[in-house]
């Protein structure tokens, strides 16, 4: 009964925060759901994370989902803002550091070293693949910076007549 009662204040600030946003956006003539429908991905997201928090040791695993649902309510929130959807060639790395995310802070809230050094290797691996996708297709694919259109090819070029000429020589 005590566990319920913990958990009820995040329940009561998140809708006290919608509530708050949708009046704003009534008062000043804003469209909330164009700007803001990723907070309806990212609110369950929390709320499970608030579970996982304050639920006890038999609800812990839901950081996992917690974690994945939070990530990609906040790539959605970014995307949104910027209109830059096409991000999702590489954002989806970050699903996997989200699951990485959620083990360790289950690891963590659990007292499992193990599990929490599992999920900071799978954090890391997450955030590695998103950083090198991220560079390719941001510089390579999306022509995100004009010299890199260039000098890119022109690195990939040098790269391989280095590998060529090394292994004959």
């Amino acid at each position: 009964m005590n566990e319920t009662r913990n958990s009820n204040p995040v329940i009561g600030v998140v809708l006290v925060a919608l509530g708050l946003l949708f009046l704003v956006g009534q008062w000043f003539d804003f469209d909330v759901g164009s700007f803001a429908w990723p907070l309806f991905v990212l609110a369950p997201g929390v709320l499970l994370l608030a579970g996982a928090l304050f639920g006890g040791k038999n609800l812990l695993p839901l950081a996992i989902p917690g974690s994945i649902v939070s990530t990609t309510g906040l790539i959605l929130f970014f995307q949104n803002l910027t209109g830059r959807f096409e991000t999702w060639a590489y954002a989806w790395a970050l699903i996997p550091a989200a699951v990485g995310a959620g083990m360790f802070l289950m690891g963590s809230w659990g007292s499992d070293e193990a599990g929490r050094q599992r999920g900071w290797n799978l954090i890391l691996t997450g955030l590695g693949l998103f950083v090198a996708f991220g560079v390719f297709f941001e510089f390579f694919i999306f022509g995100g910076a004009a010299g890199l259109r260039v000098v890119g090819p022109l690195v990939l070029i040098a790269l391989g007549v280095y590998l060529l000429t090394r292994q004959r020589g």
